[in-house]
């Protein structure tokens, strides 16, 4: 085994409950699997996730993560 292998395994995720309840399920999946290797599930957000009140073109427009 090599220290990648003990390395946790982490899903980043935005955090609207479809994709939290997609990479959870994921997670299980994974810890089901490789019993042996942590999962962890990391919700990202945007700065269009965080600022609501900017149209999103202004934003940097569609597809932009900051």
């Amino acid at each position: 085994m090599t220290a990648f292998d003990e390395r946790p395994i982490r899903i980043g995720t935005r955090s609207s409950r479809l994709a939290m309840w997609q990479a959870n399920h994921v997670a299980e999946l994974l810890r089901q699997r490789r019993p042996d290797r942590p999962v962890d599930v990391v919700p990202v957000s945007t700065l269009g996730d965080r600022d609501k009140a900017e149209p999103l073109e202004r934003l940097g427009g569609e597809g932009r993560w900051q």
